[in-house]
């Protein structure tokens, strides 16, 4: 177990300190605890009662299982190794954050649909397969944004849909976006034909329609803000100021250097900044 563990690591490029950690901590009599904790729902999912450490072992446990998932698909393993970048991501994070190896609740709780083998990044976007769901187009307080009686006529609650997503330094030229929905449009109708989905929905403030004021009609981001059909948005301005600056607080933004244009002028231009909901249809 213990050398298929570092062996899945070596593959999906996690960083060697973190594949020494393992190579030296991971007992070699260690058992799965638990069968598809990731499947169930956040609350009862029992990785949470265990310590960092734990954590950690359980979940590299647990990608044995989702490799063999894939192979038994038929998916190419290199789309196995390709999605497990978030749980590296979100180990090293922690790192950086803390000085040893672990996981939030907060991780476990969205690295649910890696382990259920629903996300996957295919060229510049990302894609997860997922049910049409008011709350989460909608959600609270800061985040809120209200979807129409119409929209919600046109797509009930648990609609299939895949969600895209947009990954830190996407490539936003239109080849590569057209290139990303060609992929996934392939992808998911050989792997996954029972998910018989109509349409692709995201929810961004790239979306957000005014933003184009603040781009340029000639920018990428806007270009790729145009193939979707929007059905809410909201001016909302915290998710874009967290997304270009790291926070939503104004008086540090203020004092930040800025290096992008659109660093440089969104947080002198709040009207322009929100947040939108659009699909594209299959």
């Amino acid at each position: 177990m213990k050398d298929e563990i570092i062996k899945i690591l070596n593959n999906a490029k996690f960083p060697a300190h973190f594949s020494s950690y393992i190579r030296e901590k991971f007992p070699i009599d260690y058992r799965e605890k638990f069968e598809k904790p990731f499947h169930q729902d956040f609350s009862e999912n029992p990785m949470i009662e265990l310590e960092n450490q734990e954590r950690i072992f359980e979940s590299l446990v647990q990608l044995i299982s989702l490799k063999e998932f894939y192979l038994a698909k038929e998916i190419p393993i290199k789309h196995f190794y390709k999605s497990i970048y978030d749980l590296n991501y979100r180990i090293n994070r922690f790192y950086q954050n803390n000085g040893v190896y672990g996981l939030t609740d907060s991780d476990l709780k969205w690295l649910s649909p890696l382990y259920k083998a629903e996300i996957f990044d295919l060229a510049s976007l990302r894609f997860q397969i997922a049910e049409f769901s008011y709350q989460e187009i909608e959600r609270q307080t800061y985040q809120y944004m209200p979807l129409s009686q119409e929209w919600k006529k046109k797509f009930p609650e648990g609609t299939l849909i895949i969600t895209i997503h947009i990954l830190k330094d996407t490539d936003f030229r239109p080849e590569k976006i057209d290139e990303s929905l060609f992929l996934a449009r392939n992808f998911f109708a050989q792997y996954f034909p029972e998910h018989n989905y109509e349409y692709f929905v995201c929810r961004s403030w790239l979306l957000y329609q005014p933003i184009e004021n603040l781009l340029g009609d000639q920018s990428n981001i806007v270009s790729f803000a145009k193939r979707f059909q929007i059905i809410a948005q909201n001016q909302n301005t915290k998710q874009a100021l967290d997304r270009i600056y790291g926070t939503s607080d104004l008086k540090k933004i203020q004092r930040m250097s800025k290096k992008s244009s659109l660093a440089q002028k969104a947080y002198k231009n709040l009207d322009y900044l929100g947040v939108a909901a659009g699909i594209i249809p299959k």
